[in-house]
């Protein structure tokens, strides 16, 4: 089940923030795991048959990268942070 951005007002952060958890499972570009598998990377964000532990981000799902679901996705996502470049970057 997709919604239009914005149709959980209730959902909601203090900040205002909507549309953080839910729809899909984002892919996570890291590897780090407290038991690494070559074949598995982590998702994270929980999707929309999730229960409330599954939509923390302190979550993870560890998956084999062949693994295809409905509920899995990418989310686009731009650092805050600007990064030092070298100088031969510039």
């Amino acid at each position: 089940f997709s919604a239009p951005v914005g149709s959980f007002q209730s959902g909601a952060s203090t900040s205002g923030v909507m549309d953080m958890t839910g729809n899909v499972w984002e892919w996570v570009d890291s590897k780090k795991s407290e038991r690494p598998q070559p074949e598995t990377r982590i998702v994270k964000g929980g999707g929309w048959t999730s229960d409330k532990k599954q939509a923390r981000i302190s979550f993870r799902n560890h998956v084999d990268l062949k693994m295809k679901n409905p509920t899995f996705g990418l989310r686009c996502a731009k650092s805050l942070i600007k990064e030092k470049r070298s100088r031969t970057e510039k």
